[in-house]
């Protein structure tokens, strides 16, 4: 009777969840680290700066070309009848500037679009590493609320055996029904020994994403109340997702930049129009003459029209055209993609609500049943073996309330990053929730 009143206490205490490190917003804290040091995103990032230096580069052909030149020369020429040495310098500065450039206008604005597409990838990058570092957050937990679970019933059935092995001395349990016991207990150690395993993965993948990550333990207590924030009507979050869902909008960048290319080779069929000018300033002195000295002014403007070009600018017509198409495509398919995505994750998310107040009311309703039994077990009106397969219902009820909980919790999460609407506030909300059911 003592042995099994201990092992009631220490199975209610993890159920419980006793003597637990406060929560302290571990995950709004890790997804900072990582915005540092992530080198997906850093990879993103850099490609942003790559993209504007080419913005840049392509926008110099649009401004003013400014040079300079300065030379000092010696020249000596020899015959067998004379020598003459001359020394000569020159200095010039020249001056151009494009009036009418329809194409690399074109092009500038292409750059332009290309760069805040890349600005949308690096978004797009740093709202999937908050989800990804969420999903193996909970992967976590639920491994761990998982093993701790498993621990409390291969102990369970470890008192089971004990239980059995003296009523079979005495003759009151057939060796068939131990030998099936020896059985269910090797299983479920076999199923500890995996779920050791299945937390040593999770907490690497966990750790692989922001090594300082706390690995602290978290149990969620019993009596808890958890207010689920509303994600809004099914269409509402389709209309914000089509304009602020990152990768939505690096696809319409996408695509409004293949439109500018598309109009930078319509455009090659236009002249060019530049104007330049310049100032040039010669001096030349020779041992036997008089110096003399040069300036030299020139200004203009030139104009450059391609009239035919052999069949080519069709060709690159229909090139351009494809990759347009290409792209529209792509949109097309992703917001098809979006559209489901929205509506699995709304659904999952108010389907795993009614989940969680389920399982909440079902383990409450073990509670009760583990109590009466506990009692009834005390005055000999059931086995020890009918009080512990209460507490092996008991323990399984815990593990299936946490995993809806977390499951919904990330549906929550994932709707927040498809709809385009995630903030670090998010994760800020997440562990102020965590903190509330560890108290």
């Amino acid at each position: 009777m003592t042995r099994v009143f201990c092992f009631r206490f220490s199975l209610m205490a993890v159920l419980l969840g006793l003597s637990l490190p406060a929560w302290s917003g571990e995950l709004a804290e890790s997804y900072q680290r990582v915005l540092v040091s992530e080198p997906n995103i850093d990879g993103a990032r850099n490609r942003v700066a790559r993209q504007q230096a080419r913005e840049g580069i392509v926008g110099g052909g649009l401004r003013p070309q400014l040079s300079a030149q300065a030379s000092e020369n010696q020249i000596q020429e020899r015959d067998p009848f004379s020598s003459e040495s001359f020394q000569g310098s020159r200095y010039g500065v020249s001056l151009s500037q494009s009036l009418l450039d329809l194409e690399t206008a074109a092009r500038f604005d292409r750059e332009g679009a290309l760069t805040e597409a890349a600005e949308s990838a690096l978004v797009l990058a740093e709202h999937d590493m908050a989800l990804q570092l969420a999903q193996r957050f909970f992967q976590v937990q639920q491994a761990r609320s998982g093993l701790k679970s498993l621990e409390a019933l291969v102990r369970t059935l470890r008192l089971r055996r004990e239980q059995a092995r003296a009523l079979s001395e005495a003759g009151q349990v057939s060796r068939l029904a131990l030998v099936r016991l020896d059985s269910r207990l090797a299983e479920r150690q076999a199923n500890l020994a995996a779920a050791g395993a299945e937390l040593q993965v999770a907490e690497a993948s966990l750790l692989e994403i922001d090594p300082e990550f706390p690995l602290n333990d978290l149990t969620v207590g019993l009596d808890i109340d958890i207010d689920w924030p509303s994600l809004g009507s099914m269409d509402e979050m389709i209309d914000r997702a089509m304009q602020a869902n990152p990768r939505s909008r690096q696809l319409q960048q996408q695509l409004n930049a293949e439109q500018l290319a598309l109009k930078a080779v319509e455009r090659r069929r236009f002249p060019v129009i530049r104007f330049s000018a310049s100032f040039d300033e010669r001096d030349i002195n020779a041992d036997n003459s008089a110096a003399t000295k040069t300036e030299t002014t020139v200004y203009g403007v030139s104009l450059q029209w391609p009239l035919y070009r052999g069949g080519r600018l069709t060709a690159e017509l229909d090139e351009q055209a494809a990759i347009l198409q290409s792209v529209q495509i792509e949109q097309d398919v992703y917001e098809r993609r979006l559209r489901r995505e929205i509506s699995e994750v709304v659904s999952s998310y108010q389907t795993g609500q009614r989940r969680v107040d389920a399982q909440m009311t079902y383990l409450n309703a073990q509670l009760d049943a583990e109590r009466v039994l506990f009692a009834a077990f005390q005055q000999g009106a059931v086995s020890q073996s009918e009080y512990l397969d209460a507490l092996d219902t008991l323990a399984s009820a815990r593990i299936a309330r946490d995993n809806a909980i977390f499951s919904t919790v990330i549906n929550w999460l994932r709707a927040q990053v498809i709809s385009g609407n995630f903030g670090l506030e998010h994760l800020a909300w997440i562990d102020e929730l965590l903190a509330g059911l560890i108290d």
